[in-house]
């Protein structure tokens, strides 16, 4: 049983005409508990008919965007490569959708731009409880687009131009990549669960001087030795602003911390 005041709050709301949900909103009352409180008063039929005017213009302008035509770029570049790369690992293409996850703000940003520089596409924001943030575009050409692209981007790889090379391989480590950090031993690592894509990634890594090998038991591509964590230092890199976690086991105990991956840049990681 709600006060009283509340209770008149919201039955003097629904006379003066307004909605379910602007009632809900001006009260920040749970839903159930305000329509138990209004449900016998009938909006007059004018105040409907806005409403359901509304709801359809909504649903208009929602199915119109998921149905957006969108350029149909067919010559790889370095923004269409990242745009790629990114949803390939750590997005998700659905039906109607196409979705991208990553904690870091100034990444989900980046992406965002990108995305409308070269699609003309608005994203939807999600937070999400683990920290984790959520962008959706809801467009079905654009996840179709995406779905084609991935396949033809391992082709095209191999023969890229040596920056496109580049941008890709920082994609990778930014979405699927780790510093192991442990004593003397430093390690940099990336996850992933397609050897196709993993042995992609070992050749590319070769043609900018690292070594690197490839854990098929665990799905992941690690690297360490000074002059190759160097190399990745000076010619890949993480991006600035992204935040990783490094590993380190003390008295046979895990232990988590977090490390910043612009220090690398800086020069600031102890290789």
């Amino acid at each position: 049983m709600i006060p009283k005041k509340f209770r008149e709050k919201c039955r003097k709301l629904r006379k003066r005409g307004f909605s379910l949900t602007k009632v809900i909103k001006i009260t920040k009352l749970p839903k159930t508990t305000v329509y138990d409180q209004i449900k016998d008063i009938s909006l007059p039929l004018k105040i409907r008919e806005k409403l359901k005017k509304e709801g359809l213009k909504r649903l208009y302008k929602y199915t119109n965007q998921r149905k957006k035509k969108i350029i149909q770029h067919t010559k790889w570049n370095e923004d269409l490569i990242f745009i790629v790369a990114h949803f390939m690992f750590d997005g998700g293409l659905l039906k109607y959708s196409s979705v991208y996850y990553n904690r870091s703000e100034f990444q989900v940003m980046r992406l965002i731009r990108i995305v409308k520089k070269v699609f003309n596409l608005e994203a939807k924001i999600y937070s999400r409880r683990n920290n984790v943030i959520r962008v959706s575009f809801n467009s079905i050409e654009f996840s179709k687009y995406l779905k084609r692209k991935y396949r033809e981007l391992i082709s095209y790889l191999p023969k890229a131009k040596f920056e496109e090379k580049r941008i890709f391989l920082q994609c990778f480590f930014d979405d699927e990549g780790s510093i192991y950090y442990n004593g003397k031993i430093r390690r940099i690592r990336g996850y992933q669960h397609s050897m196709k894509i993993l042995r992609l990634v070992k050749n590319l890594l070769n043609e900018f001087g690292i070594k690197s090998s490839i854990n098929k038991s665990n799905t992941e591509i690690a690297f360490n030795r000074k002059e190759n964590l160097i190399k990745f230092k000076e010619k890949i890199n993480f991006s600035p602003d992204i935040f990783i976690i490094k590993r380190a086991r003390e008295e046979q105990k895990l232990r988590f911390c977090s490390f910043e991956r612009a220090q690398i840049r800086q020069g600031e990681y102890p290789l």
